[in-house]
């Protein structure tokens, strides 16, 4: 197995885009606003007003940022350089590893047995997985996949073990194409002590409707090109968003579909599912402008935003599926604890 290889029809899947002229446009304007610290003119003050409501509510929320500088401080040495206090309180890091031990690099296994990565997953729940459609289309793929969670890298770098979860598709499987989300029963190793699955974790999907306004940042936990996981954070913000999408500045690459977008308290807001690059019709534009020719790296195109979908249009859509005895149960589980 070569970690680093991802194939290239999913390579496809991952980063394909229609021809959303206006939302381009939007969305190169708005990142440029956004270095302007003019974020605020473009969100609605309902959503504004209720984000912050939301943080003076609930303490397991509060922004974890630095106080601002009292008057007298402004006289000392210290500055806030660019406008804006970028400094956290340390718990920040403490939620960040809590909620990465729920994401897990999603695999497929061949005829032959050979396992190759296809993508990134988390918990959203002790039993079941999310991830995108384009990676678990159906519960036949579904049964050849599997879940490897603890796939990092230590405090010294060092590879660490990690535990290789089956998906059981045959316990509970949903997908929609439209939304491109797919939901799995996920089953630990057999070997793994009772209070493991406990100690993993899950991301809550929950109903605020604002946990994110424009110009706050987000935080991608991934497995960029199937390797060991990853986190984007900081100058990755909310760009611009719709009922079901929110588009954003992050860094990701093939692999990192299906990466749960969490906000600065570390709740799940999105599942993200594509990148966004500059276009004219169907003509794709490198970095300098140049026409994206077929053979050209990656690397070299444009990206101007990356696409996830909101959880709260995940959770209506969980809420709208017919489903009996332990399936319901299980989908119930996850709605309820986000309620």
């Amino acid at each position: 197995m070569n970690p680093e290889k991802i194939g290239a029809s999913r390579q496809e899947a991952s980063r394909a885009v229609g021809d959303e002229v206006e939302l381009r446009a939007a969305l190169d304007h708005r990142r440029l606003a956004l270095k302007q610290q003019i974020a605020r003119d473009f969100e609605e003050p309902r959503r504004i007003i209720s984000r912050a409501q939301q943080l003076v509510d609930d303490p397991d929320r509060l922004e974890p940022r630095g106080d601002a500088p009292t008057a007298d401080e402004l006289h000392e040495a210290e500055r806030i350089i660019n406008g804006n206090n970028e400094m956290v309180f340390t718990h920040f890091f403490d939620r960040g590893l809590r909620a990465s031990r729920s994401v897990a690099r999603v695999s497929r296994r061949d005829s032959a047995g050979n396992v190759s990565p296809e993508g990134t997953g988390s918990l959203v729940s002790t039993q079941l997985l999310m991830t995108n459609h384009h990676v678990m289309s159906d519960a036949r793929t579904a049964a050849r996949s599997v879940a490897d969670f603890g796939y990092e890298l230590d405090i010294s770098g060092s590879e660490t073990a990690y535990q290789r979860w089956t998906l059981d598709p045959d316990t509970f499987f949903a997908a929609d194409e439209d939304l491109d989300v797919a939901v799995v029963a996920a089953l630990p190793p057999p070997d793994a002590h009772e209070a493991y699955a406990a100690e993993v974790g899950h991301c809550v999907l929950t109903d605020a409707e604002s946990a994110l306004t424009i110009g706050e940042f987000v935080n991608v936990v991934q497995h960029p090109d199937g390797q060991r996981k990853q986190v984007a954070f900081r100058e990755n913000r909310l760009l611009e968003r719709s009922e079901d999408m929110l588009w954003y500045a992050a860094d990701t690459m093939p692999g990192s579909s299906g990466a749960p977008v969490f906000n600065d308290q570390w709740v799940m807001v999105a599942l993200h599912r594509r990148a966004i690059p500059r276009k004219d019709g169907k003509v794709v534009f490198n970095k300098d402008g140049t026409v994206h020719k077929k053979g050209q790296p990656d690397d070299r195109v444009d990206w101007i935003a990356n696409e996830g979908v909101q959880v709260s249009a995940v959770r209506r859509w969980l809420a709208g599926l017919t489903l009996e005895g332990e399936r319901a149960k299980l989908r119930d589980a996850v709605l309820d604890e986000g309620s």
